[in-house]
C-alpha cells in the first residue's frame, strides 16, 4: 500500500494536478483577500473586535474616552474661539454630554441638567432623565487635571468624576451612543471573522499543496534515488536572488494594481472582475516562475548541496586552496622531509634552502646597516653577490648533468643501450646515470636472450622441416605408387586418395615452415630483378583461374597500364600473390566479389586486394599477420595460419611493404613497391596503413 501511495504521489500527473490545484487555491485566496480588503476599505472595521466582544471592554472605547477628555482639556487651555467652537461641535457630534469648569470658566453642552443632577452619590452619577442618558464616570485617584499629565490612571472603570482644586470635569455618555458603537463593533467582528475563515479555507490548501510539491520534487515512481533538474546546476545564491525577485515583483505589481484601482475608483463592485483578473494573472505568473526556483532549492537541500553548490562555498574552497598552496609553499621551503627518499631531490632542496637563508641574512644585514652602520651595506651586497654566484655556478653544473642524463635516455630509447655519459662521479646525478646504465644493460641482456630464443626457434623449425622432408617425400611417393595400382578395392582407393590429399597438405605446411624459417633468419636466397608487376598479377590470376571458377565468386580486376616495373624476386612475389588470392577465395562470403586493383602513381606501385569476409572478423590487422594466427577461428577451411605471415616476410625481403586493413566486413590487403628507377618515397621504411589509405 505504501509503495502504491508513493508511486501515486511521485507520478508526473499527480504533481501536475497538485500544481494546477495550487494555482486554483491561489486564485481563490486572491479573491478572498480582495473582498476582505474591499470590506476593510469601505467599512474600516476595528481589528480588536475579533478578540474583545464587548465594546466597553476594548481599548478602542478607552481611546475614544481619552480623545474626548483631551478635547475638553483643549477647551480649558485654549483662548482661540474658532478652536473652542470646533471642539464643542465635535463633542456634540460624538453624542457625549460634559461639563468642565476651571475657576469661573465653564464649558458644557448639558445646559438642561441642574447642579443636583450632576452631584455624585456613592461615587456614581445618576441620570436626571430617568435612564435615557447614562452618565459615564471615570474612576481614579484624583487625576491632575490642571497639569493634564494624566486624565486617568492605568484603566477606566465604571463611571467616575475627574476633579481637582477649583476644577471639575464631568463626562456623560448616553446609552444610545454606546449602543451605536457596540453595533459597529459587532459588524466589524463579523466582517473580519468571515473574511479570515474564507482566507484560511483557501490559503491552507494552497500552502499544503506547495509543501506536497516540495516533498515529492526530485522523486520518480519506482525509484528511491533523488534526481536533479537543470536548475540544480545554478548557484544557490542566484536561485535565492531570482526567487526573491520574482516574489517581490509579483507582490509589488499586484499591490500597485490594487492601489491604482482604489485610487482611480476601480475598487468597487462594478470593476471587481477586472481587478481580480489583473491580480490573479500577476500573482499566478509569479507563482509559476518562482516554483521551479523553489523546487530547485529544495532538491539541493535534499541532496545536501544547498551550501556546497553556492558561490560562497566555491569562494571559500578557492580561498582554502590558495591557503593550502601558500602553506604548502612555505612548508616546501622549510620542510624537506618529502625529498629524503630521493637523494637528488633532497640535495636540490638543501641547495635551494641554503641560498634562500643566505639571501635572507644578507637582506637583514643590509636593512640594519642602513640605520646603524652604512659601511656594512657594502658587505651585505658583496656577500649576496658571492652567494648568488655560488648558487648559479652549482645550478649550471646541475643543468649540464641533467642534459647528459637526458641524452643518455635518448640513446637508450634509440636502441643504443651501451652509451655512457661523461658525468663527474661527485655529481648528484651520477647515481641516476648509473641506474640508467644498469637498465640499459638489463635490456641488452633481455634482447640478446630473446634473439637467442628466436634463433633457436628458427633453427628448430628449420631442422624439423628438413627432417620431415625426406620421410614425407617417401610417403608421397608410395601414395602415388599405390594410386597407380589397378586392382585396388574401392575402399582402399578412397583411403589412398585421402592419404594423397593429407600428404600434400602436410608437404605444403612443411614447405611453408621451411620458407618462413629462412625468411626470418635472413638466410633466404633472393634473386631480385626488374619485374613487371602488371604481368605478374595477370599470370597469377590466369594460373588460378580454375580455382576462381570453382569458388563461384566474381572477380573484378583493374590494372594500371604496363609496364609497372618494380625490383623484386618473381618467384617470391608469385607466392605472395598466390597466398593472398587463395585466402580471398577461401574466406569470402558466397556470391560476393573480389577486387584486384593495381595503380602506379607518384613513383609508387600499389596493389589492393579486397574481399567481403564470410565470418565476423574479431581480430585486428596486426594480429592476422602474425604466425599461426587464423582469422577463421572455427577452422571450417583448411589452412595453417602462415599464409599472410609468409607473404609479409617475402614482400619485406623484396623491399616492399604488405599491410592489412579491416573496414567492417571488408578485408583489404595492400602491397606497395617503389617503381624501379625512381627514388623511394619513404627512406627504406614500409608505408603505414594510414599512408597507403
Amino acid at each position: 500500500m505504501a509503495t502504491k501511495l508513493k508511486s501515486f504521489s511521485t507520478n508526473i500527473l499527480t504533481r501536475a494536478a497538485a500544481f494546477a490545484l495550487a494555482l486554483l487555491c491561489l486564485t481563490l485566496t486572491i479573491i478572498t483577500l480582495y473582498d476582505l480588503a474591499l470590506g476593510i476599505y469601505q467599512n474600516e472595521p476595528e481589528s480588536e473586535a475579533l478578540f474583545t466582544p464587548n465594546y466597553e471592554d476594548s481599548s478602542a472605547y478607552y481611546s475614544w474616552i481619552d480623545e474626548c477628555l483631551w478635547t475638553i482639556r483643549g477647551l480649558l487651555e485654549s483662548d482661540d474661539p474658532a478652536y473652542t467652537a470646533r471642539s464643542l461641535q465635535w463633542l456634540t457630534d460624538e453624542g457625549v454630554l460634559f461639563r468642565a469648569q476651571s475657576g469661573d470658566t465653564v464649558y458644557t453642552n448639558a445646559e438642561g441638567y441642574s447642579a443636583e443632577d450632576l452631584t455624585p452619590s456613592d461615587g456614581r452619577w445618576i441620570a436626571s432623565d430617568s435612564g435615557e442618558i447614562t452618565i459615564h464616570l471615570l474612576r481614579g485617584d484624583q487625576p491632575e487635571l490642571l497639569a493634564f499629565s494624566a486624565f486617568y490612571t492605568d484603566y477606566y472603570s465604571d463611571y467616575a468624576v475627574l476633579s481637582n482644586e477649583g476644577v471639575s470635569v464631568q463626562l456623560f455618555v448616553p446609552q444610545s451612543v454606546i449602543n451605536e458603537h457596540q453595533a459597529y463593533w459587532e459588524q466589524s467582528r463579523d466582517l473580519l471573522s468571515r473574511g479570515l475563515r474564507q482566507l484560511l479555507l483557501c490559503a491552507v490548501p494552497f500552502l499544503l499543496l506547495t509543501v506536497f510539491l516540495c516533498v515529492v520534487t526530485g522523486r520518480r515512481p519506482g525509484d528511491d534515488a533523488l534526481h536533479a533538474g537543470r536548475l540544480d546546476r545554478v548557484w544557490t545564491e542566484l536561485l535565492i536572488a531570482a526567487w526573491v525577485t520574482v516574489i517581490v515583483l509579483s507582490i509589488m505589481f499586484a499591490l500597485s494594481g490594487l492601489d491604482n484601482a482604489f485610487s482611480w475608483g476601480l475598487g468597487f463592485w462594478s470593476n471587481r472582475s477586472a481587478v481580480l483578473w489583473l491580480c490573479s494573472l500577476i500573482l499566478g505568473a509569479g507563482y509559476c516562475l518562482s516554483m521551479p526556483l523553489l523546487l530547485a532549492m529544495v532538491r539541493k537541500v535534499k541532496a545536501r548541496r544547498f551550501f556546497r553548490h553556492s558561490a560562497v562555498a566555491s569562494l571559500l574552497r578557492r580561498i582554502m586552496q590558495v591557503c593550502r598552496g601558500v602553506v604548502s609553499l612555505v612548508r616546501g621551503l622549510i620542510d624537506g622531509s618529502a625529498f629524503h627518499a630521493f637523494p637528488f631531490a633532497d640535495a636540490m632542496f638543501r641547495h635551494r634552502l641554503a641560498y634562500v637563508l643566505g639571501s635572507l641574512v644578507c637582506v637583514l644585514i643590509f636593512l640594519f646597516s642602513l640605520a646603524a652602520a652604512p659601511l656594512f651595506c657594502a658587505l651585505a651586497v658583496s656577500l649576496e653577490i658571492l652567494i648568488t654566484w655560488w648558487f648559479l655556478q652549482s645550478d649550471n653544473q646541475t643543468l649540464q648533468d641533467m642534459t647528459r642524463v637526458v641524452e643518455q635516455i635518448d640513446h637508450i630509447a634509440g636502441g643504443d643501450l651501451s652509451w655512457q655519459p661523461s658525468i663527474p662521479p661527485g655529481s648528484q646525478l651520477a647515481p641516476v646515470s648509473r641506474q640508467l646504465s644498469e637498465i640499459g644493460g638489463g635490456m641488452q641482456k633481455s634482447v640478446e636472450k630473446q634473439m637467442q630464443s628466436e634463433r633457436m626457434k628458427v633453427e628448430l623449425v628449420t631442422n624439423v622441416s628438413h627432417d620431415l622432408k625426406t620421410p614425407l617425400t617417401s610417403i608421397i611417393s608410395y601414395v602415388e605408387l599405390l594410386s597407380k595400382v589397378e586392382d585396388l578395392p574401392p575402399e582402399a582407393r578412397d583411403y589412398v586418395a585421402i592419404l594423397a590429399q593429407k600428404s600434400d597438405r602436410l608437404k605444403s605446411l612443411v614447405y611453408d615452415l621451411f620458407e618462413l624459417a629462412k625468411s626470418t633468419s635472413g638466410s633466404m636466397e633472393m634473386q631480385c630483378e626488374a619485374l613487371d608487376f602488371h604481368r605478374l598479377v595477370e599470370q597469377t590470376l590466369a594460373e588460378m583461374q580454375e580455382r576462381i571458377d570453382q569458388s563461384g565468386l566474381g572477380l573484378r580486376v583493374s590494372l594500371a597500364e604496363p609496364p609497372v616495373t618494380i625490383w623484386a624476386d618473381g618467384r617470391k612475389m608469385y607466392r605472395v600473390l598466390q597466398n593472398i588470392i587463395d585466402n580471398a577465395l577461401k574466406y569470402s562470403l558466397a556470391g560476393t566479389r573480389i577486387y584486384v586493383d593495381l595503380t602506379a602513381q607518384h613513383g609508387v606501385a600499389l596493389l589492393t586486394i579486397k574481399n567481403t569476409s564470410g565470418y565476423e572478423m574479431d581480430f585486428s590487422a596486426e594480429e592476422i599477420t602474425e604466425r599461426f594466427v587464423r582469422g577463421d577461428k572455427a577452422r571450417t577451411a583448411e589452412g595453417s595460419g602462415l599464409g599472410l605471415s609468409i607473404a609479409q616476410s617475402f614482400t619485406q625481403a623484396c623491399g616492399g611493404c604488405l599491410s592489412v586493413a579491416i573496414d567492417g566486413d571488408q578485408f583489404k590487403v595492400f602491397i606497395r613497391f617503389d617503381l624501379y628507377g625512381t627514388p623511394p618515397s619513404v627512406d627504406g621504411a614500409p608505408a603505414s596503413d594510414t599512408e597507403i589509405l
